[in-house]
């Protein structure tokens, strides 16, 4: 079936829940579609918002996030170091 059939045939049922029992189905639809969007590939929503990043490649991004994860792992390590000296 296409999209636009399965559009259609669940506007048919949505339109047969009865009225106390829709806001369950609107919760139920809800969580579906947020579990959906949270299953998506991280690069691709974060890439999505980085601009000139958006053409980096999967293997550029996992370099990229490691390095900024060493690099704020020994900057929070410097911190902390110099905060347990002052205490």
């Amino acid at each position: 079936m296409s999209p636009a059939t399965y559009r259609q045939k669940a506007q048919e049922e949505i339109s047969l829940i009865p009225e106390e029992r829709i806001g369950e189905f609107y919760e139920l639809a809800r969580s579906f579609r947020i579990r959906a969007r949270a299953s998506e590939h991280p690069a691709d929503r974060i890439l999505s918002l980085a601009g000139s990043w958006s053409e980096m490649t999967e293997a550029d991004f996992v370099t990229f996030r490691d390095e900024i994860t060493d690099r704020r792992r020994q900057a929070g390590g410097g911190r902390r170091r110099h905060e347990a000296r002052l205490d």
